[in-house]
C-alpha cells in the first residue's frame, strides 16, 4: 500500500498518483526549488540540492557474530540502504543512516496510521504482531509532543531489531545554542518548561534518561526542543 505524503490516503501498490487529491506517487518535491523530482535519484536535476529520504535507524544485534559481512541493505525487501558500512561483527548497538529507496510504502507505523476505512484489516494485523517490543514506547508517546522522537518504522528479524526514526542528528546540540550570545533568556525559559513537561511523559514509562544525555537534546529550525532517540533508565524498559 502506497501513502501519499499529502493527504495521508491509502493508495494500491501500482497507483502513480493519489486516488484522494492527486499527488504523484513517484515524485517528491524539492525542499530548495520545489522542482518535482524522481524519489530514486538523490538530487534535484533543476537546482541540484539533495533529494534523498533518509532515517535514522537504531540498531540492536541479536547474534553476537552478525554479520559476518556488512549488508547493503537494513532489509530483505531492499528498502532501506545503509549510508555507511556497519561494522563486523556488530558488539552492541549502533545508530546508522539509511536512504529510503521505497518512501511511499506504507511501513508498519503508517500501517497503524491509517484511517480504518482505508486499511486493509489484513495488513493492519500483520503489522500489528509484526512490530518489535523495542517500537512500542515510541508509538506510545510520540502523538504527546512534537519534541519526543518521531518513528516512522520497526524492524525484527532473527539476527537484529531495530527502530527507524526521524533523523534530527543535523539539529544542533541545545548546549551548543544556549551558549550563544543571541538566545534571549526568555528562550531559555521556555526550553526548561518543555524539558519539566517530557520528564512528565518519559518518567511514569522509564524513558527519563532521554533528557539526561547533553547530545540527545537539539534544537530544530524553530527552536523548539527535539530529542533524537529514547533513552531507557537503568530499570525502565529496553529503547
Amino acid at each position: 500500500m502506497l501513502v501519499c505524503p499529502h493527504c495521508q490516503f491509502g493508495n494500491p501498490d501500482d497507483h502513480k498518483f493519489c486516488q484522494r487529491c492527486g499527488t504523484s506517487l513517484t515524485e517528491i518535491t524539492c525542499q530548495e526549488c520545489g522542482a518535482m523530482v524522481d524519489f530514486e535519484v538523490e538530487q534535484c536535476h533543476k537546482c541540484g540540492a539533495e533529494t534523498a529520504i533518509e532515517w535514522r535507524a537504531i540498531l540492536t544485534p541479536k547474534l553476537a557474530d552478525w554479520p559476518a559481512a556488512s549488508p547493503d541493505f537494513l532489509d530483505a525487501q531492499q528498502r532501506y540502504l545503509l549510508q555507511t558500512p556497519l561494522p563486523t561483527p556488530l558488539t552492541g548497538e549502533v545508530e546508522i543512516t539509511v536512504r529510503d529507496f521505497q518512501p511511499f510504502q506504507a511501513s508498519l507505523i503508517e500501517l497503524l496510521e491509517l484511517d480504518p476505512i482505508e486499511a486493509e484489516p489484513q495488513l493492519v494485523a500483520v503489522a500489528t504482531q509484526a512490530i518489535p517490543a523495542i517500537a512500542q514506547p515510541y508509538i506510545e508517546v510520540q502523538s504527546q509532543s512534537p519534541a519526543l522522537p518521531q518513528i516512522h518504522d520497526a524492524i525484527e528479524q532473527a539476527e537484529f531489531t531495530t527502530v527507524i526514526l526521524q533523523d534530527r542528528s543535523q539539529f544542533p546540540p541545545l548546549s551548543e545554542v544556549w551558549s550563544s550570545d543571541e538566545v534571549l533568556p526568555l528562550q531559555m525559559l521556555h526550553w526548561m518548561h518543555e524539558m519539566v513537561e517530557l520528564w512528565g511523559i518519559l518518567q511514569p514509562i522509564g524513558f527519563a534518561q532521554s533528557l539526561l544525555k547533553l547530545d540527545n537534546l537539539r534544537v530544530d529550525e524553530d527552536q523548539l526542543l527535539s530529542l533524537q532517540r529514547l533513552h531507557a533508565d537503568e530499570t525502565g524498559r529496553s529503547a
